[in-house]
């Protein structure tokens, strides 16, 4: 069962559970990067042993298209899963289950991948343009050993996906 966390609302135990979990999950340590990033909603799976065994998370971002103004988006966040636990479409049903509450607040929704199937055939497409990010001034900075996929509801995105994509500045991974 999927169990939503709230900004605010998280349960006793909750932060340090999350960073074993993605610290497992992705071999590194993320506690300072964690950190940086709120406030934040969460999805959860847990376990027979109320156990955390996959998480998704979202933060609002500034993206840009081209020379439009900044859209507020739905960026997605360290979508781990316990290696015990992999291969039972817990990944896949959180991801389903953000698209779906993201989809009334947001116009899209972006991340960085690190890898491609899973957000495939969730309907997630690579933007092929070039990537900036934003300072403070609007001054755009390449990136160009980055990648970013989008969930576009609105049909009005993807189709400009070879235009220049831009992002705000933040500490760590700018996407």
């Amino acid at each position: 069962m999927i169990e939503v966390v709230k900004p605010g609302s998280e349960p006793a135990g909750f932060d340090a559970e999350l960073l074993a979990l993605c610290e497992e999950a992705y071999d590194e340590t993320l506690g300072p990067y964690l950190a940086a990033l709120c406030p934040v909603e969460h999805l959860v799976v847990r376990d027979g042993r109320d156990r955390l065994v996959s998480h998704v998370m979202w933060v609002d971002r500034w993206v840009q298209v081209g020379d439009d103004p900044p859209a507020r988006a739905a960026y997605v966040e360290l979508v781990a899963t316990a290696p015990r636990a992999r291969g039972n479409g817990f990944a896949s049903a959180l991801m389903a289950e953000f698209a779906r509450r993201a989809r009334s607040a947001y116009p899209f929704a972006a991340l960085s991948p690190s890898v491609h199937g899973i957000y495939e055939r969730l309907g997630w497409r690579l933007w092929r343009g070039p990537l900036f990010v934003r300072d403070e001034s609007g001054h755009r900075t390449p990136t160009p050993d980055d990648e970013v996929m989008m969930l576009d509801w609105s049909n009005e995105t993807m189709p400009r996906a070879d235009e220049p994509l831009s992002i705000e500045w933040r500490p760590f991974e700018v996407w």
